[in-house]
């Protein structure tokens, strides 16, 4: 293990981690998660070839505990089998990204833990792993203490919760880990003078940068690591170290934050604005979605559903209350953590696969402290390195952490492993291998070949697609129809995804409505537009084929026959229903849903299906802004001003801080006569959005009404003041002024804007 190959095999490794951790592309569209396990499988892929280069096949057999490691390799093929009886066997394999909760994923993982098992056995190796790991760790702390007190060092970017890293937990959950092995080190490692204060000072800068996180798993689990280290260091260094004063300073501050965190981090935060916000289910909920999907099914139970279906069964079995929530519309992925989202893809035997690297660490803790194997420096080693897979564990059981955590606690797991079980084990015999034996590692080790090219080819693909694919959507948001359209195109070149056509069908929905509005339609035209609506029909469909229990498929589809009927184009209405009704029978508790296809009767004229589907809708969300205003634009379709202004209030108290609804509220009760009821919700509007010039228009109006003359003239002065070429505003002051009727001269009919800009 020692010739040059293996030694750039370990390089490339290491390469792979750092990488993965702290890699940051400041590039519009760069999906950093995708991109930091595309880099790392690629890697990982030229690290496993060196490998057998080197003469793995060897160096495996040759490995203490290989047998036992190999049984991380359940992990991929309890969700192989999992795929096979899946609810949706589209996103078993890949996923919509490079999701961990797949086949994919979990195979790259077991060859993180192998190849960390094989290549991080010795004290040397050891420390350059700890290295490696520790030196990307203090960059990323330092980039956020310069992002924490001078602004994020990044163009465009003002958030200054940004990191190398991933989400703000990730974050926390890093530096936890490197103040653990800090600490561990300090401790354990006998470190004198310089050293000593140089690491304690880092240390301390850590626990600096956790108040600003404040995750209350990462204070736990530092707190359960200090009095581990401490009463090791009790136990075993009394005459040689001294007391461990240090690991209780660090507890006692891990247990205070712990309780008062929250309040320290409001201090903090009033001070250098740092803020961050992350949801996801909690336990109890995420329990109750597992056993709603499971539904008493024994082979359920123990397979899952399939992997990658939480979001699925969270849209089928989503709590009522979540919809009061302003989270409404998320459909997550992933429950309450890590582990508890396998145990509904993958079952009781995914959970216990994904458990094994955590198990075969305490088992070689176990045998460690059984034959006492340990002695100096290895001792404080082998702390750190189990300390530190136990920590990264802990928090995929507690938590869910980005892709690139998950790997690194693989990782940890696979070099504690081998680490802990080679002690007190002399050179294996280097007698020629039984034919059966090469057999059986070399057929291993096309596993790990395979499994690893495979990872690296599907991560760079995925990730190039996956670039265009932001880059559409971007084109897409900004009205961009050309660029979007191209985009999507681009995509779908490198690899067709259900994304990537759903963008494009997206892109030529937008792209049909242009041309439906052209106010000049020319023969030209009319051939684009019949080639456009062709194509996007077409891709709809491809889309529903590759991902037939995805609703937004159904969706996309919906909305392109949704234009077409619009259009009066022959069998588009029937066309749409049947996607809408797909989309709502596959999300069930959207309330987004039945109000598309309200909008969707209204195009018919069928106004009492309209009215059941909003029913539908509000009565999933009470309190749906989007449905309210719907029927508002329903009631006064069907002249009945009272209904429509009742509409109107409701949507103004679900959404007080929307200006426009206040507008609107105040808009429907002059039309209908009532003045002075239009006040109020017209003041309103102004609060919100001081220069809401048709806001100040009807309430100038209303005013004068009321006589409230001193008011009315003063909001249209301003009117004036702002729009000094418009002839109305002037005529209607002058009529103030001279105490004539404030319309007097001007039309009555009340129209959705007033005469002025915004």
């Amino acid at each position: 293990m020692h010739s040059s190959i293996f030694t750039w095999s370990r390089f490339a490794y290491l390469g792979a981690l750092v990488l993965a951790l702290v890699l940051f592309i400041p590039a519009t569209g760069f999906p950093l998660q995708v991109g930091k396990v595309a880099i790392f499988s690629l890697l990982t892929a030229v690290s496993m070839v060196l490998f057998v280069w080197g003469g793995g096949v060897r160096a495996l057999a040759r490995a203490h505990g290989f047998g036992a490691a190999l049984l991380v390799g359940l992990l991929p093929a309890v969700y192989g089998l999992s795929a096979l009886f899946s609810t949706d066997k589209s996103i078993a394999l890949v996923g919509h990204a490079l999701d961990v909760d797949t086949v994919l994923f979990t195979a790259l993982a077991f060859v993180a833990f192998i190849l960390a098992f094989v290549h991080f056995r010795t004290l040397r190796t050891l420390r350059l792993l700890v290295l490696a790991l520790g030196g990307a760790l203090v960059l990323a702390a330092i980039f956020q203490y310069i992002s924490i007190f001078f602004g994020t060092p990044i163009p465009g970017v003002d958030d200054r919760s940004v990191n190398l890293v991933g989400k703000w937990n990730d974050l926390g959950i890093l530096a936890g880990l490197l103040a653990l092995l800090l600490l561990s080190h300090i401790q354990l490692g006998h470190v004198k003078g310089g050293i000593r204060a140089a690491a304690t000072a880092g240390l301390f800068a850590l626990l600096a940068l956790l108040t600003f996180v404040n995750f209350a798993l990462v204070w736990a689990l530092l707190l359960c690591g200090a009095l581990v280290i401490g009463a090791i260091g009790y136990l075993s260094a009394r005459s040689e170290g001294g007391m461990p004063v240090l690991s209780a300073v660090v507890a006692a501050l891990a247990g205070l934050f712990l309780i008062f965190g929250a309040t320290f981090n409001t201090t903090l935060t009033n001070i250098f604005p740092v803020s961050s916000l992350e949801v996801r289910p909690s336990a109890g909920t995420t329990f109750d979605i597992i056993s709603n999907s499971y539904d008493g099914s024994l082979p359920r139970f123990l397979i899952g559903m399939g992997p990658n279906t939480f979001a699925q069964h969270w849209m089928l079995h989503k709590p009522a209350e979540v919809n009061q929530s302003q989270f409404w519309s998320l459909d997550f992925n992933v429950g309450f953590s890590t582990l508890t989202t396998a145990l509904l893809s993958v079952g009781v035997l995914g959970l216990l696969a994904w458990l094994l690297p955590l198990f075969l660490v305490l088992a070689g803790v176990v045998r460690a402290i059984r034959s006492s194997v340990l002695t100096g420096e290895d001792r404080g080693a082998a702390v750190s390195i189990a300390l530190a897979a136990l920590f990264a564990y802990a928090a995929l059981a507690f938590y869910v952490p980005s892709p690139n955590l998950i790997l690194l606690a693989f990782i940890l797991s696979g070099a504690a492993f081998g680490f802990l079980w080679r002690q007190g084990k002399g050179p294996r015999d280097d007698a020629p291998m039984r034919r059966a034996e090469y057999i059986m590692v070399l057929a291993v080790i096309v596993v790990l070949v395979v499994a690893s090219m495979w990872s690296a080819f599907v991560g760079v693909r995925r990730l190039t697609s996956s670039i265009y694919l932001a880059q559409g959507q971007v084109a897409l948001a900004a009205g961009n129809s050309a660029d979007a359209l191209a985009a999507a195109s681009a995509s779908a070149n490198v690899e067709e995804t259900p994304a990537s056509l759903r963008l494009a069908v997206d892109a030529g929905v937008l792209r049909l409505s242009e041309l439906a509005q052209a106010p000049t339609p020319s023969s030209a035209l009319q051939a684009e537009f019949a080639d456009v609506a062709r194509d996007t029909l077409a891709l709809s469909t491809r889309a529903i084929e590759r991902a037939p229990s995805d609703y937004r498929s159904y969706v996309s589809a919906g909305a392109a026959y949704l234009l077409l009927a619009s259009l009066r184009v022959d069998g588009a209405y029937e066309s749409a229903l049947g996607a809408y009704e797909k989309a709502i029978e596959l999300n069930p508790t959207n309330p987004a849903l039945p109000l598309l296809a309200a909008r969707l009767e209204i195009t018919e004229g069928n106004v009492e299906r309209a009215k059941t589907l909003l029913e539908q809708s509000l009565t999933l969300k009470p309190n749906y802004t989007s449905a309210m205003l719907f029927g508002v634009q329903l009631a006064v379709s069907q002249n009945d001003l009272p209904s429509a202004v009742r509409a109107a209030a409701s949507a103004a108290e679900s959404a007080p801080g929307v200006a426009s609804i206040w507008f609107q509220l105040g808009l429907l009760h002059y039309a209908s006569g009532s003045m002075s009821e239009a006040i109020t919700p017209l003041e309103r509007a102004i609060v919100l959005v001081p220069d809401y010039a048709n806001a100040k228009y009807f309430l100038g109006i209303a005013y004068y009404d009321q006589n409230r003359k001193n008011d009315a003239i003063a909001l249209f002065e301003d009117l004036q003041r702002t729009n000094p070429s418009e002839q109305e505003v002037a005529l209607i002051l002058a009529n103030m002024r001279a105490d004539r009727p404030a319309l007097e001269g001007i039309s009555a009919e009340v129209v959705d804007e007033a005469p002025v800009a915004e």
